[in-house]
């Protein structure tokens, strides 16, 4: 089998595009955020500000979605790339979610990651996970498939943030596939009622393409009983390795 970086991307794709059609789902991905926002918006879910094009260019943003048979959405996830220096620069003055932070009245945010985090160069930011088909582990696949995107455009790191609840509950490393996490302090965010503690989670160029490898390896070889039964095989080998 070929997984050099070259074939990596495609071979991913093709194998999960399989594997979720014989449970009767297919992948679709496009570049119209705005369309994106408001099939999000029809199902009444919040809608993350860095992918509204009222907030940020969206030239360089993509969306990956798997739907039923039926055409209903089950799973979707957004994503988008930009160039920094440093992003904790971005994070903390509001130009990760705005184009003009202070026309939303964006408060300067003491993080405390300073040092903690340091990222730079071709960043995706991943964000507006929603998930409408529960207990299938779903999101494990949209997230791999996601992560091809990035894989392609050459970023040095995937960048989220999520809630404490996500971190602690391991979340982040078993169905996303983020290797790192920080949590932030708590933030007054223009989107968010009183003070939010939010934690930054992210996986680099080199663990991206280590984590799609690991992922479409044990996919093509997986007995195939259940969507959910293969990812709980998948994490209790990653954990056994431990």
């Amino acid at each position: 089998m070929d997984y050099s970086s070259s074939a990596l991307v495609p071979r991913c794709r093709r194998v999960f595009s399989s594997y979720l059609e014989n449970f009767g789902y297919t992948l679709e991905s496009g570049t119209d955020m705005e369309f994106w926002c408001d099939e999000i918006r029809r199902h009444s879910e919040f809608v993350n500000p860095q992918f509204m094009p009222e907030n940020l260019d969206q030239s360089a943003s993509r969306y990956v979605s798997i739907r039923k048979e039926t055409g209903e959405l089950a799973c979707t996830i957004a994503f988008r790339f930009f160039e920094t220096d440093d992003f904790m620069d971005d994070f903390e003055e509001g130009r990760f979610f705005y184009d003009r932070p202070e026309e939303h009245n964006w408060r300067h945010h003491q993080s405390g990651l300073r040092g903690k985090v340091q990222l730079s160069g071709n960043i995706c930011s991943r964000g507006g996970l929603h998930s409408y088909d529960r207990g299938n582990s779903i999101s494990w696949y949209i997230t791999t498939v996601a992560y091809t995107y990035a894989i392609e455009a050459g970023a040095a790191a995937t960048v989220g943030n999520t809630l404490p609840k996500i971190t602690a509950a391991q979340l982040a490393p078993r169905l996303y596939g983020y290797r790192h996490s920080q949590m932030a302090e708590p933030h007054a965010f223009p989107f968010a009622e009183g003070e939010v503690p939010l934690a930054l989670v992210w996986i680099t160029g080199e663990e991206m393409r280590e984590e799609v490898r690991m992922r479409t390896q044990f996919l093509e070889t997986a007995p195939g009983h259940s969507m959910r039964t293969t990812v709980d095989s998948f994490n209790g080998i990653l954990m056994a390795a431990e």
